[in-house]
């Protein structure tokens, strides 16, 4: 059946029953490993972008496929061990935007299955073949009308070429010792699947400076607000002073940190944040002279200090170090 000739998913399905039917079990269970290896580069991209799963464990799963093709059967508990591994290395969609992972691991899940027995070949492969069209289109249409325009969208034309090219070799060889597969396994290279570029999400946009100081004007003037009105000022010099003057320090200070840091925003002025940064830190080290705390005073700001600053509250870690 020329190219050209298949108008829907139905007509292709038919035209792979027909060609299957007169075929090989070795040929059958061949046709599914040949489909998952053109997609499993899709896998081992996705897999390099995202840094995780296992490309590795999916290809030696692949590579049992293709043994079994050449003689040694791979036995039932073997089958499913390899499944196991597939599915416990298979992209969540919850957690990636991975379709093209996702159909590799489906595809050499169902070479896997072909290897059950010869009554398995048939309808695996066939699986293994047509489920590749419905991953690319999650929601295939049930009319014939939509299904001529899916069938015509360009990821499905390619596939369909490339299948089609898998089919044609399949059907040419007639033994499948261990150079042969080399080979094909080898010209099936130049086929593997493009992993589609998935786009970089974009950041909001960095503050001006501007936006940033009225930003930390209104944060601070809404502290301000919250206080307390009304209650007794502390003694000058007692310890609950020094504790009440640190948290309104530590409030107003960590909101500058976080505004300087990008906490709150990204600046967009990088050169003049560093500029900032490094001119308050040149003038706090300037400042020698320290107030006469009384010793709990100072061991319990030193303690406070020391603990927001494990918090990223502040980045100073003692009333000595330099802060931005």
């Amino acid at each position: 059946m020329a190219n050209q000739d298949l108008k829907s998913l139905d007509e292709y399905e038919i035209f792979l029953t027909e060609k299957m039917t007169s075929w090989s079990p070795q040929q059958r269970v061949a046709l599914a490993a040949a489909i998952a290896e053109h997609w499993l580069p899709a896998y081992e991209s996705f897999s390099a972008e995202e840094d995780w799963g296992d490309p590795a464990s999916l290809r030696r799963s692949l590579d049992a496929v293709w043994n079994h093709v050449q003689g040694p059967v791979l036995a039932e508990r073997d089958v499913a061990r390899h499944i196991q591994q597939i599915e416990e290395i298979t992209p969540h969609m919850d957690d990636f935007d991975a379709e093209e992972a996702l159909i590799a691991c489906a595809i050499i899940t169902d070479a896997l299955q072909t290897c059950g027995g010869p009554e398995s070949t048939m309808p695996y492969a066939l699986r293994a073949a047509l489920g590749v069209f419905e991953g690319l289109v999650p929601e295939w249409p049930a009319d014939p009308v939509s299904q001529a325009r899916v069938w015509k969208k360009s990821a499905v034309r390619k596939e369909l070429q490339a299948q089609l090219k898998l089919i044609e070799e399949i059907d040419a060889l007639t033994t499948f010792d261990a150079e042969t597969i080399k080979a094909l396994r080898s010209r099936i290279a130049g086929l593997k699947v493009k992993a589609s570029a998935r786009a970089k999400p974009k950041g909001p946009p960095a503050l001006t400076n501007q936006t940033a100081f009225e930003q930390y004007r209104r944060m601070v003037e809404s502290d301000l607000k919250g206080q307390v009105k009304g209650q007794a000022e502390p003694t000058a010099d007692s310890y609950l002073f020094a504790l009440t003057y640190l948290g309104y320090w530590l409030a107003r200070y960590s909101r500058r940190l976080q505004t300087i840091n990008g906490s709150y925003g990204r600046l967009a002025d990088e050169q003049g944040q560093r500029a900032l940064v490094a001119r308050n830190r040149a003038r706090d080290v300037e400042e020698k002279d320290l107030p006469q705390w009384d010793g709990k005073v100072r061991e319990a700001l030193e303690m406070c200090l020391k603990t927001n600053s494990q918090l990223n509250v502040v980045d100073a870690g003692s009333v000595e170090t330099p802060h931005a």
